[in-house]
């Protein structure tokens, strides 16, 4: 048994063989997502997360596979996503955002390219990006009334948030364009040109999420009220958004 993957396609024969194992015919599709599929994986920081997709009849026997995806837990790979053709399919209204992301950022292991024969709505997206958005205002606003003048603590905001925010910026930028720029800095560039978003400020929220950039603390709190500010300014662009379909 190996120890944490050091790139994410080492893993995938011996991913595929284990699962493939446990339920033969029945599965359908593996497919990596998240940091793993956008270049973004760290061994030793980052998990593996993987999409399994089955069919009906195996979902009720999820317990099959407790055992290898504990064996997979050791090796630093997230238990998976497991849901199936039908599922997806209808909960594309849903989950628009969530599955853009995928559909953007993913790497077939095993199986058809479901993801890539999505398509996610423009409205179905508009809707979700409101509620989220504003979701993700309120949390902002209580996160920095809870972490004061703590440093520490607003920094750890920052990094939480922009997990969440660049799918939001991706799906933004989707619904003016129908397409993504793959890396995060060309997407605020073009979130910027299409919605005049502040690229500057997200700009230095993602070096101090990724350790570039030591601001203390006076500065960044003064950051932290100016992003507050700027995702309130996104909520009124949603809500401002005019789609037909």
């Amino acid at each position: 048994m190996g120890g944490v993957p050091k790139r994410p396609e080492d893993i995938f024969k011996d991913y595929t063989d284990d699962y493939r194992g446990v339920f033969q015919d029945d599965l359908e599709n593996i497919t990596l997502f998240g940091s793993g599929a956008r270049g973004g994986y760290v061994p030793g920081k980052s998990d593996l997360n993987f999409l399994l997709v089955l069919t009906e009849a195996a979902l009720g026997s999820l317990e099959r596979a407790v055992a290898v995806t504990a064996k997979w837990r050791k090796r630093a790979v997230a238990a998976p996503l497991v849901m199936s053709r039908s599922y997806l399919e209808t909960s594309l209204d849903v989950y628009p955002v969530e599955f853009l992301d995928m559909k953007l950022h993913h790497v077939t292991v095993f199986g058809p390219d479901i993801l890539a024969e999505i398509e996610i709505r423009r409205s179905h997206l508009r809707w979700q990006l409101e509620r989220e958005l504003k979701g993700k205002l309120l949390l902002l606003r209580r996160g920095f009334l809870e972490a004061g003048r703590d440093a520490k603590a607003l920094k750890g905001l920052i990094a939480a948030s922009l997990k969440a925010v660049f799918p939001y910026l991706a799906s933004l930028v989707y619904i003016r364009r129908g397409e993504v720029p793959g890396d995060r800095r060309d997407l605020i560039a073009a979130a910027r040109e299409g919605f005049g978003i502040d690229g500057d400020l997200l700009t230095r929220c993602l070096a101090v999420k990724e350790g570039s950039s030591h601001p203390g603390r006076e500065e960044l709190i003064a950051l932290f009220s100016d992003y507050m500010v700027e995702v309130a300014r996104w909520c009124r662009i949603v809500d401002e958004l005019k789609i037909e379909a």
